[in-house]
Order: structure tokens, then sequence, then C-alpha cells
């Protein structure tokens, strides 16, 4: 979902929402766009790819990740420790940024989900799905 709020008129803020109807202790993603058109960069309230928004995450190392892999691949991951939460609501956050003079006004950008999954509390991982509407410059 875009986050309206977060957004600007050359970043994109992103909130991943799960399936409404299930709960987990952490997802993983693979998420492609065009690397012409628009860069991943951080979130203005983060320094990382990946904003955890949801999770439990203790103090100490954290189970979160965000790495670009180039090519317009964004590669996410977050767990917490025990338990879980439910999983519609906004879980993560990313950030997509216009690349100067290479998108006009009306021109479509690619989004979609390569790869996704949720781990439940009991430790099984399950394929989500996400829906996407679509990415148009204004």
């Amino acid at each position: 979902m875009a986050n309206q709020a977060l957004s600007t008129p050359t970043r994109l803020v992103l909130d991943l929402v799960g399936p409404a109807a299930q709960s987990g202790q952490g997802l993983s993603f693979i998420l492609k766009t065009d690397a012409s058109k628009v860069t991943w960069v951080a979130p203005s309230t983060t320094s990382g790819l990946v904003q955890n928004v949801a999770f439990n995450l203790l103090p100490g190392p954290q189970a979160l990740v965000g790495l670009d892999k180039g090519g317009g691949s964004l590669h996410g991951a977050v767990y917490q420790n025990s338990g879980s939460i439910p999983l519609g609501q906004p879980l993560v956050r990313v950030c997509l940024s216009l690349n100067a003079g290479a998108v006009g006004a009306g021109v479509p950008v690619p989004l979609t989900l390569s790869a996704g999954n949720s781990l439940s509390n009991g430790g099984v991982i399950a394929p989500i799905d996400l829906a996407f509407g679509s990415l148009t410059a204004k």
C-alpha cells in the first residue's frame, strides 16, 4: 500500500501488508522493478532498505534484511524470535525513488513479487501472495 503520509513527488513509500486471515512470526520477499526508472532507497525513518513496522525485534542482533541485488531486485526479510502477529497489517516498509529524467508523466513503473514466504509461529514456511496495483509516474 502506498504510504501517502511519507511519500513525496519523487519518492514512493510502500507498506507491505500480508494476508488478513493469517498470522506469522516473519516474512521474506523479493520485489522487482525496472532499475532504469526507479531505485530502491531507504525510507526516511530508517537507514536500511527494509524498515520493520510490526514485528517485535528483540535487542541485539536482529533478523532484518534488505539488500539491493541489482537489476531492480530487492531482497527483504524480517523475523521475530517467538510468537506471532496478525499479517493483515503494515508489516515492513520499502521505498522507491524516481531516477531523474527516466520516467515521464503517465509512464507505468513495473513492480512484481518474484518470491514471498511467511513463517508461522510453529515454524511452517508458507508462500504468500501480495496484491499489486499499478505504479504510474505523475
